[in-house]
C-alpha cells in the first residue's frame, strides 16, 4: 500500500509541475492583463473596489501573517476561516523568529502585534524606483534587511529555523510589485491600499516556478556575516543588566 501511495503522489507531484511550468511558459507569450482589470468582473476588488475596512475589535483574532489579517479585516476571511487565526502561528510555522516584521516570539509571545520600527527599517531600506519615481523594495534589499535579521536572531536566541521567512515575505513582496507606498498601508495597517489590484499581470497569475525564482533569488542574496557588529550589539543590549 505504501509503494502505490508512494507512486501515485510522485505522479500527482509531476503533473503539478508540468501544468505549471506549461502556465509559466504561457504567461511568456500571451498578452498581461490591462491595469483596472486584472480582478475578474464580480469579484472583490474588481476596479479597485474592495470590501470596508474594519479594524479589529479587541476579542478579534488575528495572526502574525499581515495577509489573513488584512483579508479579516475587510471581512473577506471570516466567512471561510472556522478557527481563531491566532491558532496558526505554530513556531517555526508561518511565525518565526528573524522576522521582518515581528520581535522573535521570546520577546514578544502575541506574534500579531507588529513592531514597527522594524517594518519602518524595512520600507526605508527601499532602493529601487519604478518608471513613475515610487519606492521600490528590490530583492538585493530583501536580502540585505533578511541578513540582518537572521544573524541578530541567531546572536541572541541562538535561534537557526529563519528560512520561512524568505518564502511568506517573498509572496508579499511579489504581489504588491515592491510599492513602498502600498506596503505601508499593507504591513502597518493590514489594510488593503485605496484603489489597489495586484501587481501581477500576468494572464495565468503568479507560477510556482517565478514565485520560487524570486525566493531564490533573495536567499542566495543573504549574507549574515555583513551584520556581525549589529548582532554583537544586540547581544550587549540584551544582557547589560536592567
Amino acid at each position: 500500500m505504501d509503494f502505490f501511495s508512494s507512486v501515485s503522489r510522485l505522479f500527482f507531484d509531476l503533473g503539478i509541475l508540468s501544468w505549471d511550468v506549461l502556465l509559466t511558459l504561457s504567461n511568456l507569450v500571451r498578452r498581461s492583463r490591462r491595469i483596472r482589470h486584472v480582478t475578474p468582473e464580480g469579484h472583490p476588488g474588481y476596479g479597485g473596489y474592495w470590501p470596508e475596512y474594519r479594524p479589529p475589535k479587541e476579542t478579534d483574532s488575528r495572526c502574525s501573517c499581515p495577509a489573513l489579517n488584512a483579508m479579516a479585516n475587510h471581512g473577506k476571511a471570516t466567512a471561510r476561516i472556522t478557527f481563531d487565526l491566532e491558532e496558526l502561528d505554530l513556531h517555526s510555522g508561518i511565525e518565526h523568529d528573524a522576522s521582518l516584521l515581528c520581535l522573535n516570539a521570546a520577546f514578544q509571545p502575541d506574534q500579531s502585534i507588529k513592531h514597527v520600527p522594524f517594518i519602518e527599517e524595512l520600507l526605508a531600506a527601499a532602493t529601487g524606483k519604478d518608471k513613475d519615481g515610487n519606492d521600490l523594495i528590490t530583492t538585493k534589499d530583501l536580502s540585505r534587511m533578511l541578513g540582518k535579521r537572521r544573524a541578530v536572531a541567531r546572536a541572541v536566541t541562538r535561534s537557526s529555523r529563519t528560512a520561512s521567512s524568505t518564502r511568506s515575505l517573498g509572496a508579499r513582496i511579489t504581489v504588491f510589485g515592491g510599492r513602498v507606498d502600498d506596503l505601508r498601508s499593507f504591513l502597518l495597517h493590514e489594510r488593503i491600499p485605496e484603489s489597489w489590484e495586484s501587481r501581477i499581470r500576468q494572464p495565468y497569475g503568479l507560477t510556482l516556478m517565478t514565485f520560487n525564482k524570486t525566493i531564490l533569488g533573495v536567499e542566495f542574496g543573504v549574507c549574515e556575516q555583513d551584520w556581525a557588529e549589529a548582532a554583537r550589539e544586540a547581544v550587549e543590549r540584551h544582557t547589560a543588566p536592567t
